[in-house]
């Protein structure tokens, strides 16, 4: 079969060319060959990095949804598995602090939901300024965050569910765009 980028067999083709463009790493710890259920040998992708910043060393996690599956065509990610965030998450951040991580964040393409807080009952996309309510509990993002042990990560930046975020879960803050 022809796969994406015209290239024979290789359903991955179009990751490959973004990564080859990417003037920046991509980042997910979660995503592995389902062959070798090892992070695809794929030119800037790596599980996570590990940035001076100032004075500070600070770690960062890549993670994709569990959801990709079923969220872009399947036959491009039929290659590849997504493990639990969970279990990604705890490996790479003993990894990034043992290598003098003083900070670790998780960029995230898992978004997080929250409700609109008292007075804007009914507002589906909210103003960074509008009050937040609750985050919903069978959201994956808070499900995960929930999940961690204190001082795994240090903050969660998320994407993926359209609506602006400023919250904290489970003593971690979050934002989304």
């Amino acid at each position: 079969p022809v796969g994406p980028e015209g290239s024979t067999g290789d359903r991955l083709g179009a990751l490959r060319e973004r990564l080859k463009e990417a003037h920046y790493p991509y980042l997910s710890a979660n995503m592995v060959d389902k062959k070798t259920n090892q992070l695809p040998e794929m030119q800037n992708l790596f599980k996570s990095t590990l940035k001076q910043v100032g004075d500070l060393k600070v770690g960062i996690i890549g993670l994709t949804t569990l959801q990709t599956p079923v969220t872009t065509r399947p036959e491009n990610v039929a290659e590849l598995r997504f493990t639990d965030l969970r279990d990604a998450t705890l490996s790479e951040s003993k990894r990034l602090r043992d290598a003098g991580a003083q900070i670790v964040v998780a960029v995230a393409h898992v978004g997080i939901q929250c409700l609109a807080g008292k007075g804007t009952a009914g507002v589906a996309f909210r103003r960074e300024s509008d009050p937040q309510g609750p985050c919903l509990d069978d959201d994956e993002a808070v499900s995960y965050l929930r999940s961690l042990p204190a001082g795994t990560i240090d903050a969660f930046f998320a994407g993926h569910s359209h609506q602006i975020v400023h919250h904290w879960v489970n003593g971690i803050p979050v934002v989304q765009a």
